[in-house]
């Protein structure tokens, strides 16, 4: 995992999930081959920011959202949804995701909102890793029991190596 500066922000770029060995992703919502280039996007018809990438000849297009919760979270089977309505904003901490059914509720453009309280994770420095739509959804993406999440936010203790605590 590298680490570079962006604005103030600090850029974290992990690989590409499925690409290890010919991108990286950043936190940031950018991707690089290796030799450090930025891979341009383009916005699709759907206002959804795409990338191409390429491999063994062929190409291939993924939408830069999902490459980012991909790259930094594991590959998801859930839709992938930015918090604030922007479809061009892939800030790792402006994506989350949510069930299909979940998704169905929301329409194209609403900021993410939830009735139950909203979990952070972190890592051990404190620096947001994800936020989850409720303690059931931590559970099932971490495969733990909701019991011990619920524990590492009573105690401030470490479980899988991350912190986590509730929004308020």
């Amino acid at each position: 995992m590298e680490k570079e500066k962006l604005n103030n922000d600090v850029e974290i770029w992990k690989p590409a999930l499925y690409f290890e060995d010919l991108y990286d992703v950043s936190n940031l919502g950018r991707v690089k081959n290796k030799k450090g280039r930025i891979i341009k996007s383009q916005v699709n018809n759907k206002g959804f920011e795409t990338i191409k990438l390429y491999c063994n000849g062929s190409s291939k297009t993924y939408g830069l959202s999902r490459l980012v919760a991909n790259s930094f979270i594991g590959d998801l089977k859930m839709v992938v949804k930015h918090k604030d309505g922007n479809p061009l904003n892939h800030r790792l901490e402006n994506l989350t995701h949510l069930r299909m059914a979940e998704s169905k509720r929301l329409k194209k453009g609403d900021k993410f909102t939830t009735t139950g309280k909203r979990i952070l994770q972190t890592d051990k420095h404190g620096y947001l890793f994800m936020r989850h739509v409720d303690i059931k959804s931590a559970s099932k993406l971490l495969k733990t029991s909701e019991n011990l999440i619920q524990k590492a936010i009573d105690n401030k203790t470490e479980l899988k190596g991350y912190y986590f605590y509730t929004e308020n």
